[in-house]
């Protein structure tokens, strides 16, 4: 049986190596006592390179010096397989990974760096959001897919004529104008938001006949289907779906029963 990885722990392994005092007492505080397990053991030149460069304390990029992914990141191999340098260095001096897809972000944006403090574990979205802000991340016309220029996309904005006229003078469609005009595309430059992703259900739902309120009191309502529909001007079905958890489940909590 496999036992917790914190040093001086000989409880069982439950999670990531963890048992299960630890592993509550890392999601909660994101950090660990240091670990002994298949990444700090290693024997490799890479594993042993990075352990010498925890006693580092400067704050120059010390650069990977072995092989690398075609992006830059460092790639070293532990336990017989080959993962990122950078992650590797960012677990060996902050901790395992605080949460489910946490990334080892570089603060100084050097792919190569395996300098302990110029990394630290962020979410996706805010390792993106570094990209943006050291302007590396390849949007807007940087973007090898992009069919406008900034400039192009302002003066879509701002030309007040029908879409269909607008789209031949760029030589794209109108679905690709609509796009720019309401958001959809192009909204970080724009500085237009685009609709919500979450769809309008209940009485946003421009197709609703009942509000929330109507609902709850339908489900309350112990008339026959046919009494409760001619009080509320809709039909028996509807009333039946309700009832069901056909439809409104996300406001009653009615599980719809399997057929």
């Amino acid at each position: 049986m496999k036992t917790c990885v914190v040093e001086g722990c000989e409880g069982p392994a439950i999670k990531r190596g963890c048992c299960g005092k630890h592993y509550q007492a890392f999601r909660i505080a994101g950090t660990l006592p240091p670990l002994v397990g298949p990444r700090t053991k290693g024997k490799g030149k890479g594993i042993v390179f990075l352990r010498e460069q925890l006693a580092y304390e400067g704050d120059e990029c010390v650069e990977w010096p072995f092989g690398r992914y075609p992006k830059g990141y460092g790639q070293v191999k532990v336990g017989g397989k080959t993962t990122n340098a950078s992650r590797v260095m960012c677990e060996l001096a902050h901790g395992p990974a605080p949460f489910d897809g946490a990334v080892a972000a570089h603060s100084c944006d050097n792919p190569p760096c395996i300098t302990k403090g110029h990394l630290s574990w962020k979410s996706s979205k805010g390792n993106s959001e570094d990209m943006v802000a050291h302007g590396r991340s390849l949007r807007g016309s940087a973007s090898r897919n992009a069919i406008f220029t900034e400039e192009q996309v302002l003066a879509i904005v701002a030309d007040p004529r029908k879409m269909v006229e607008i789209a031949p003078e760029y030589g794209t469609t109108v679905t690709h104008i609509g796009m720019i005009k309401t958001g959809r595309s192009w909204g970080w430059l724009t500085g237009i938001s685009g609709p919500s992703q979450r769809r309008n259900r209940g009485a946003r739902n421009g197709r609703a006949t009942l509000n929330e309120q109507q609902v709850l009191a339908i489900v309350e309502d112990r008339r026959s289907n046919e009494d409760v529909a001619s009080s509320y001007g809709v039909t028996p079905a509807a009333i039946r779906d309700i009832k069901a958890g056909r439809n409104w489940s996300w406001l009653t909590g009615i599980k719809r029963k399997a057929a």
